[in-house]
């Protein structure tokens, strides 16, 4: 069967809650060659549906237990990660596409079902994927083999696999058998903004004033307790200096720690540009999207060697890295940026500039349209 010939593009998306999916909507849409953008969002109709929804949640207790759906946060993706949700969503996201008519290609931000009906052809856009060596370092929930055998599957039948860092290339070429033809590099942007894109403040003295912040929702993987060991150890030496930690509201008591939690983006963008530097410990990190928005407001970065940090971290030059969970480590970086602001000030200067030329939304959209453009004229070789 040969797919009619089409100007629509169809962005199928879980749902709407990604940062990541707003800013491809927003920046895909000019660099499509006179197509159209269609989106459709799955999650939004299982939740008006009854039966599906409650079809998701026996789903979400046989495989991953009461427990894990009572967790904070953790009931979505229960639910999702199932075998019972990829056939639901694939139905349904097969459904809605269908209904548009043709389409040239179908979009999916990351490998949770397949949205693309018939042989038309479906390009996956994703950070991370399930045998991922990084994921097995801290594992949010059980991997489920017909997940994987489902993924496998999935990943067989797109015409091509965008990903966010090289770290997911290669674990989709070592587990997968999926080779560079196929998948492609394309990098991440920048969720928090900046006012225009004039210079970033990069006076001496923001750099000196010894400002950290953390940005996180998960505290534990994100590494936040080793960075709050490092800190305590420092501020002897340091008496200046200051953390910041939002995202997340874990209970410190320490009087030069102070914890925002849950804020807006925009607030986000303020605390970085106030800050000094940024740090991110993580022990396992899909892409690390905030060590972008820090470095697009002159942020030198501490993270660690993980993950999607080699991308955006370059080691001595925007920041370092660390080993995961090397407290002594990350204790020595901080250190070292914190006794010398003129060092901190250069790598946030050449932060800033990497992460508007590579990170920018506007230049990954490009990227990610030409992929699109690729899987309309043909299979991979």
């Amino acid at each position: 069967m040969t797919t009619p010939k089409s100007d629509r593009i169809v962005f199928v998306q879980l749902s709407n809650f990604s940062d990541t999916n707003g800013a491809l909507e927003r920046h895909l849409a000019p660099h499509l060659r006179g197509r159209r953008l269609d989106v459709v969002r799955v999650w939004p109709i299982v939740k008006k549906n009854p039966l599906w929804l409650g079809l998701g949640l026996a789903a979400g207790l046989w495989h991953h237990g009461l427990g894990r759906l009572r967790e904070r946060g953790a009931l979505i993706e229960a639910i999702i990660k199932t075998p019972t949700f990829f056939r639901l969503a694939s139905f349904i996201a097969r459904r809605e596409v269908a209904r548009g008519g043709p389409a040239a290609a179908v979009l999916l931000t990351q490998a949770m079902f397949d949205p693309a009906p018939g042989d038309t052809p479906l390009v996956i856009y994703t950070d991370d994927c399930i045998l991922n060596p990084v994921n097995r370092i801290h594992l949010t929930s059980e991997i489920l083999p017909e997940n994987v055998a489902l993924e496998r599957r999935l990943f067989d039948r797109a015409s091509r696999i965008a990903v966010g860092g090289t770290h997911v290339a290669r674990a989709l070429a070592s587990e997968y058998g999926i080779g560079a033809d196929k998948a492609v590099v394309i990098g991440m942007g920048a969720n928090v903004d900046r006012a225009g894109e004039g210079p970033i403040d990069d006076r001496l003295d923001r750099y000196a004033a010894g400002r950290i912040v953390f940005v996180g929702i998960d505290w534990k993987r994100k590494g936040g307790p080793e960075l709050v060991e490092a800190f305590r150890r420092l501020a002897a030496r340091h008496p200046h200096a200051r953390l910041t930690i939002a995202g997340c509201s874990p209970p410190i008591d320490h009087p030069a720690i102070e914890v925002v939690g849950r804020v807006p983006l925009a607030r986000v963008g303020e605390l970085m540009a106030a800050a000094s530097i940024f740090c991110l410990p993580s022990h396992a990190e899909p892409f690390g999207i905030a060590t972008v928005e820090a470095a697009r407001l002159g942020l030198p970065t501490v993270a660690t060697e993980t993950g999607g940090f080699l991308d955006t971290v370059r080691e001595g030059e925007t920041g370092f890295r660390v080993t995961p969970g090397d407290v002594d480590a990350l204790e020595a970086a901080l250190d070292r940026l914190l006794g010398d602001p003129d060092l901190c000030r250069s790598m946030g200067r050449e932060a800033a500039v990497w992460a508007r030329e590579r990170f920018a939304w506007d230049n990954v959209a490009h990227r990610l349209a030409d992929v699109i453009e690729a899987a309309i004229a043909g299979p991979a070789a």
